[in-house]
């Protein structure tokens, strides 16, 4: 079965869509509750706090998040257009790989940055590190960066970070504020040749049915998604090429999270990806 290939985009104007800030009201005479005058008289006189606001997704007239009153608006493409000004400052040279949609009502945009002056080659395979920029519409995700291993051979990938340094930011500030970030990646490329080689030992590290089935079982957590991996004989393929062993199970999981678990036509279209993505990163390096 040839490689299934997965949907890119590298067109920031497709995830530029137009927003809109709606003010949230208070509707003190919803039937639904069923309130007396004096409820209505104690809540409207003592109401504490800010409603919020709705950001509503013009092109599609569709709500795709609410926020408080504090949240300052970074659209993904000026988030993005940041993103670049501070990798080209720093002199890292990138190429833009691809770009992804997620979160519910595809509030949440990925853009995977490859930096091939960092490539490695492993028995033949050559990986290339890359650096994945988020933006999102919400105090969920906001922004930042993650950086993670691209395999060439078969277009997958992983995500590894150290969740400890990951800050967790808001946009309150109406502004992108990157330089722990790139800290964080400054340390990540110094430590790729330790990255490699723990990936090259995974060559002769065998595996058991067992501790295969445990690894799977953690990357993929639905069932019906690990009955798939077999039957697209990802595994049985590598095998012949790799062997018995932790380096063909890495590969062929990072294939299925990359290929199989994408699906356009979802409302969150690139979320189960980069989940699993994240735990094959999580469980092997």
């Amino acid at each position: 079965m040839g490689l299934k290939r997965k949907h890119r985009n590298i067109d920031k104007e497709k995830v530029n869509y137009p927003i809109l800030e709606i003010p949230l009201k208070l509707d003190i005479n919803y039937p639904v509750l069923n309130l007396t005058e004096q409820d209505k008289f104690n809540i409207v006189n003592n109401l504490k706090g800010k409603l919020g606001r709705a950001i509503l997704r013009v092109d599609t007239n569709e709500i795709i998040t609410t926020v408080s009153d504090d949240y300052k608006t970074i659209s993904h493409v000026d988030m993005f257009n940041n993103v670049e000004e501070t990798l080209h400052m720093s002199g890292l040279h990138f190429e833009l790989f691809d770009i992804n949609e997620g979160g519910k009502h595809r509030n949440r945009v990925y853009a995977n940055y490859l930096l091939p002056s960092y490539s490695f080659d492993i028995n033949g395979d050559v990986w290339v590190p890359f650096i994945q920029a988020y933006s999102c519409y919400d105090k969920f995700l906001s922004y930042g960066l993650l950086t993670g291993l691209y395999r060439k051979e078969s277009e997958s990938a992983f995500l590894v970070f150290n969740r400890a340094l990951l800050a967790k930011r808001r946009h309150v500030r109406g502004k992108v504020e990157l330089k722990e970030d790139m800290i964080n990646i400054g340390k990540w490329i110094s430590e790729l040749g330790t990255i490699r080689r723990t990936i090259k030992n995974y060559l002769d590290k065998p595996t058991t049915e067992d501790s295969l089935q445990a690894i799977i079982e953690i990357v993929l957590r639905v069932k019906m998604h690990r009955k798939r991996l077999f039957s697209h004989k990802l595994l049985e393929n590598y095998k012949i090429q790799f062997g018995n062993n932790y380096y063909t199970a890495l590969i062929s999981l990072m294939e299925y999270a990359t290929h199989y678990l994408f699906n356009l036509n979802r409302k969150r279209p690139y979320d189960l990806s980069r989940e699993s993505q994240i735990l094959i990163g999580d469980n092997f390096i």
